[in-house]
């Protein structure tokens, strides 16, 4: 997974949020193989009963701009880039 995020503090604290959690970057990890729908990614990461939790963490992931969400016979979700990069100057 790659992003280069430019030196905007606001952006590099919503990815570091979005990869705080344990079940995001679980997430992140199962998604680097293949797209998958939400029942798949629920499947493959359990630990929770419900898939609304999987769902919620999910669009974190995608407003934070690590996934995308796209249809494709239903709703999947892949990684948008393969390296996140935080540059803390516009060197």
């Amino acid at each position: 997974m790659k992003i280069h995020l430019p030196v905007d503090r606001e952006r590099a604290l919503n990815v570091a949020a979005a990869l705080a959690s344990k079940r995001r970057l679980d997430i992140v990890i199962v998604l680097q193989g293949r797209p998958m729908t939400l029942a798949e990614i629920h499947r493959q990461i359990g630990g929770s009963k419900y898939t609304s939790t999987t769902f919620r963490d999910l669009e974190i992931l995608v407003k934070a701009d690590l996934l995308e969400k796209f249809y494709d016979d239903g709703v999947r979700y892949r990684i948008k880039s393969k390296e996140v990069v935080i540059r803390t100057s516009n060197d």
